[in-house]
């Protein structure tokens, strides 16, 4: 049995101002089976968070790939 999906979510690479990212709305919008494109509004304060919260857990990673994860170095 497989999966049914009901949308999908893109994520941009940068943020992009509403007129500028006109044109690519529109040409999502016009792919068969899309019914609407909406927009997300960037936030500054929700990037933070989500930036800190990936740059703790890469260096996590780091850290325990280099040390170990208990922290000392064999």
């Amino acid at each position: 049995m497989t999966d049914r999906w009901s949308g999908l979510v893109v994520v941009l690479e940068t943020d992009m101002r509403d007129d500028d990212a006109a044109q690519l709305v529109n040409a999502i919008g016009q792919l068969r089976g899309v019914m609407n494109v909406l927009p997300v509004v960037s936030r500054p304060g929700l990037e933070m968070v989500v930036k800190q919260r990936l740059r703790e857990k890469l260096e996590r990673r780091m850290h325990d790939a280099i040390w170990g994860e208990d922290g000392v170095d064999e």
